[in-house]
């Protein structure tokens, strides 16, 4: 839950430093302005899935936070000035996310980089370095991803396979891309007067570059070493410009410049001689397409900011309007080996074959096009607007996103822009606010992916539905603009059909379905190995996969992949909690997950009887031998085909569900809930509970409200036995009766889930016996029924007599006598079994207490049930 702490100076505030132990995942920190800074001199750390803000809501120079970071977690600092100091340093690492929104970061250091990313994930938005010129630097490492718009920062450096967006932004020394990096810049503002060289780029990159300024008045220098591909559209300077070329570089010999300044491409070998380039080699991949219609917006840093501040010269933008012929668009792949890549990634997912199989359709539909369009031929554009179908954690927001880059690399989309929203972020809470703020989303997605989940959430048959405005600015949009965006509605199968089916507009827009099936157990299991795999962890993979489909059978969690991954959660926790009990804990120990963790994933916390505890209780049970006999052979089969299991023999899912038949009073409900507990003892049942319903809990008032009762009656017993009382009524009223759409709703859930819980109907025995037979569903879904016999006068006696003897004393011969040639002489509408013995011992025992009040002063025991008063209670 999200909490709110504000921190201030002064009296009764939270105080900065208190943050370390008072702060927790979810918290959102907001700092009242001050003069004052707030310190945090040992900093903090934000470990992995923790989630913070940290805000102000004035300007950032109002807030100072005195503090450096280490971030794992996911961060998002707003409105404020973080001031690093001498030693201090802003470090994410290990697949953090972290976003920078209107914040100042300053650093006094010449020794360590102010920002540096490590494997994560970082959005800077107006974020301005401020400090020492020779460190002050962002640094993005190590495959992390980045988008950097509207920021002024002194040097830049991305390396190790990072991906970086960046737009709008303003470097005042070095920008350096080396070791396989990916660039992607859209108006890049450098500033260098100096001798140095402000753009270098390096081994194995891939860079793009729409609209670059050289705000400098000197000649500039772009230094490309063993570049695998530069593209620069349009370059825009004060002064000369040369390009140095190192090794196996391409660069794009059609760069634009503006009038009076020469643009020079050098070759320079290992000697450093220099000589003029004419004509380079051809690029390994191919001239790489561009629309240089992009607009420059010279005042990013924000109206009120005076140009002069900026250094952007008056000449270079009046430049700006000479070139602007359009270069013709077509689908070449921009990064081929990305486009590679990406597939390659899709096509490693655990399952989603159908999937798998649509991209591909959709990649070979642009393919032909090209070809049909070069040889003169009439082709039409598929519309890409599609929907997602599928149960939790079926992996449909990892597949769209995902999906973006690959549909973006193979030259499907324009942009690999991709913008995921719910009902929240398009329906406003202002009346008439809904279709702008839905239309300004649509329009930030343009040429990209706009993401819709839970999309079902938008339509109702309610007369006043702001869902429906949202939903018609879409529709609209979706037509107008079919070619230049791909919305992709997301959400539950059975939901979005109706969805659908409410909305024919939609239906005639969206031509293509992606069906994320559930994961199968062996899928489960490779999705969990991958995730510890990917930890670096070493553990028994044998045992945990074993483990893992045990628990997975008994689980009544149907949300695939989510349930994977809190199965590992809880296992690394096992792992933990054992760690944190050793005296000392070496780095191999931290990385091995012991048999023992493993096994304590099954143990079951809550179990305190045992199979002999229970066995034994079946066996005191009066009478019903049959019945006994029955859970035995039961109880054989299961470890049975456990046994089997071991052996690695695949058998077919077991299905457990009963009828028991015969008169009231038998012991039904007793052995229902008996064999509750055997099932979860066996591991066959997730939890040990008996949900009792009867026609009443079930059959509704009206349409729809029998089927919403039963499908929760199912869920309240999900992992545990359903016993349905009298079930015979379900079917005994008319043919407008409700109650055969429980019998319907509750045979697809006999199916569906037959392995996650244990359905038991009870009844009269030729009432159940006629019930079964005009339902063939419902009969061959059941395999076993067990008849419940009447019991015989000296059972029903013994009932009593052993409901009583444990804390009282009588005459137990005369009470076993008396009791039995009762209970024979009764008519058979009397009769009821076990529960006329629960009766008369209730009887008798209100009788015995009031013979105790009015004998007070005579009796000695007042434990001991006199022979007159078992006879008086029976004679009633």
């Amino acid at each position: 839950m999200k909490r709110p702490i504000t921190v201030g100076h002064g009296f009764g505030k939270t105080k900065s430093h208190e943050l370390v132990n008072k702060a927790v995942s979810g918290d959102i920190i907001v700092f009242t302005p001050s003069d004052k800074p707030y310190l945090i001199e040992d900093g903090l750390t934000i470990p992995s899935g923790v989630e913070m803000t940290f805000r102000s809501n004035s300007k950032p120079e109002d807030t100072v936070l005195k503090c450096p970071f280490t971030i794992e977690g996911q961060v998002l600092f707003e409105n404020m000035t973080i001031d690093l100091g001498k030693k201090g340093q802003l470090y994410l690492k290990n697949q953090s996310n972290v976003i920078f929104r209107n914040v100042i970061i300053k650093s006094d250091s010449e020794e360590y980089n102010p920002v540096y990313c490590e494997n994560s994930n970082v959005d800077f938005h107006s974020v301005t370095l401020v400090g020492d010129e020779s460190s002050t630097q962002i640094t993005i490492a190590d495959k992390s991803k980045a988008k950097i718009e509207r920021c002024l920062i002194n040097k830049f450096y991305i390396e190790g396979e990072s991906h970086v967006e960046l737009t709008d932004t303003k470097i005042t020394n070095r920008l350096v891309i080396d070791y396989d990096a990916l660039l992607d810049v859209e108006n890049i503002y450098l500033e260098n007067d100096e001798d140095g060289i402000p753009l270098i780029v390096g081994e194995g990159v891939f860079l793009t570059i729409k609209n670059l300024y050289f705000l400098g008045k000197t000649k500039q220098t772009i230094d490309l070493d063993n570049t695998r591909h530069a593209y620069i559209t349009r370059i825009f300077a004060n002064n000369d410009v040369e390009i140095y070329v190192k090794g196996d570089t391409y660069i794009n010999n059609d760069i634009e410049i503006n009038d009076n300044v020469e643009l020079n491409y050098i070759r320079k070998n290992s000697e450093d001689k220099k000589e003029s380039v004419q004509q380079l080699e051809k690029s390994p991949f191919g001239d790489i397409p561009f629309d240089s219609e992009t607009e420059l917006d010279p005042n990013f840093f924000g109206d009120d900011v005076d140009d002069s501040i900026i250094g952007i010269d008056d000449s270079i933008i009046e430049n700006t309007e000479k070139v602007t012929e359009t270069m013709p668009v077509v689908n070449e792949l921009k990064y081929p080996q990305l486009a590679e890549k990406s597939l390659d990634d899709l096509n490693a997912l655990i399952g989603l074959e159908s999937v798998k199989k649509t991209v591909k359709m959709f990649i070979d539909n642009v393919k032909i096009n090209k070809m049909k369009k070069e040889n003169g031929l009439h082709y039409d554009n598929i519309s890409l607007h599609s929907v997602f179908l599928g149960n939790p954690g079926t992996g449909k927001t990892t597949v769209a996103r995902l999906l973006g880059k690959v549909l973006y690399y193979n030259g499907v989309i324009k942009s690999d822009n991709f913008i995921e929203v719910s009902r929240n972020q398009l329906v406003s809470s202002y009346v008439g606010r809904t279709a702008e703020q839905t239309q300004e989303i649509l329009e930030k997605a343009k040429g990209g992916i706009l993401f819709i989940d839970e999309a079902y959430s938008l339509y109702n048959d309610s007369s006043n539905n702001p869902g429906q405005e949202a939903l018609d600015t879409i529709l609209k949009f979706m037509e107008d603009y079919r070619d230049e965006i791909m919305i992709i509605f997301a959400g539950y199968t059975d939901e979005m059909y109706n969805f659908f089916n409410m909305n024919p507009g939609l239906q005639s827009r969206v031509q293509h379905k992606f069906f994320f099936e559930d994961y199968d157990e062996n899928e489960m299991a490779e999705i969990g190995e991958s995730i510890l795999n990917h930890q670096g962890l070493e553990y028994n993979q044998e045992l945990y996969r074993k483990q893992l489909l045990k628990a997975l059978r008994q689980s009544n969690d149907n949300s695939n992949a989510r349930w994977v991954r809190n199965f590992n959660e809880k296992l690394i926790m096992n792992q933990n909690s054992r760690l944190a009990q050793t005296a000392e804990v070496n780095p191999e120990a931290l990385k091995c997950i012991t048999d023992e963790d493993i096994l304590q994933m099954s143990a079951n916390d809550t179990q305190t009887e045992s199979l002999d505890d229970l066995l034994n209780q079946l066996n005191q049970l009066v009478g019903l031998d049959n019945v006994k006999t029955f859970v035995k052979k039961l109880i054989n089969e299961v470890k049975a085909n456990k046994l089997f299991e071991e052996k690695g023999m695949v058998l077919d899912k077991p299905t457990y569900h009963m009828v028991f038949t015969g008169p009231p009073g038998t012991g039904k409900t007793t052995i229902a809930r008996l064999i509750a507990k055997i099932f979860y003892n066996l591991d066959i049942l997730a939890e040990d509970k008996v949900v009792e319903v009867d026609r009443q809990n079930l059959v509704g008032a009206y349409i729809g409200h029998t089927e919403r009762n039963t499908a929760k009656a199912v869920g309240q017993a999900m992992g545990g036995v359903l016993f349905v009382d009298e079930a015979y009524q379900l079917a005994s009223g008319s043919e407008n009766d409700f109650g055969h759409l429980a019998v319907e709703t509750l045979i697809t859930s006999l199916e569906n889930y037959r392995d996650k819980f244990i359905a038991i109907f009870a009844g009269y025995t030729k009432d159940m016996e006629r019930f079964l037979d005009e339902n063939e569903g419902l009969k061959s879904r059941i395999p076993f029924t067990i008849e419940f016999p009447a019991f015989t006068p000296a059972e029903v006696a013994e009932i009593v007599l052993r409901s009583l003897n444990k804390d009282w004393s009588f005459d137990e011969a005369f009470l076993l006598q008396a009791v039995s040639t009762k209970y024979a002489n009764l008519s058979t509408d009397q009769k009821a079994n076990g529960r006329w013995a629960r009766n008369t011992v209730q009887k008798l025992l209100a009788n015995h207490k009031t013979y105790i009040v009015e004998h007070v002063d005579d009796i000695s025991d007042i434990t001991h049930i006199e022979n007159e008063t078992i006879l008086n209670t029976l004679n009633e």
